[in-house]
């Protein structure tokens, strides 16, 4: 963890340098924090801080599960807050919805990868994704309107 630590702040001063944002994906998957605490709002917002602290201007976070913890955290971060993923993530409608959910509370988007791009309806994902995103549209009616199981 010291490395890593040491290699962000690098990159920090990097990105400084040539202007450019730093997204930080706190470390919540760090073995000495207990696996059923890493949705906790409060170890959440404390990971976030110190991403913060060492330079990030984005922070990345896998969705907690509900709005109001999320809301807990975006509440309290200094600096836009983007969901990475969605944990017990089961269907395509729970990304969506926490997509949605994560939008309602002040999340400012999303860093989605392999549950989007490895799915063979992607491009009627990333549709439906930019409708809830940019255009405030509902969940149901995305999965509509793109045919979305």
């Amino acid at each position: 963890q010291i490395k890593s630590i040491q290699y962000i702040a690098k990159i920090a001063q990097a990105c400084d340098k040539l202007q450019m944002p730093l997204m930080i994906k706190p470390f919540l998957d760090n073995k000495n924090i207990p696996k059923e605490k890493r949705k906790d709002p409060k170890v959440i917002i404390d990971a976030s801080r110190i991403a913060v602290e060492m330079g990030a201007d984005i922070i990345k976070i896998p969705y907690t599960g509900d709005k109001d913890s999320f809301a807990e955290i975006v509440d309290h971060s200094y600096v836009p807050v983007v969901i990475y993923g969605v944990p017990d993530m089961s269907t395509m409608k729970d990304l969506l919805q926490a997509t949605k959910d994560s939008i309602d509370v002040g999340g400012k988007g999303i860093v989605f990868g392999m549950d989007v791009w490895q799915n063979n309806n992607r491009k009627k994902i990333i549709h439906a994704l930019r409708d809830i995103i940019h255009k405030n549209k509902g969940i149901d009616e995305v999965i509509d309107k793109y045919n979305i199981n």
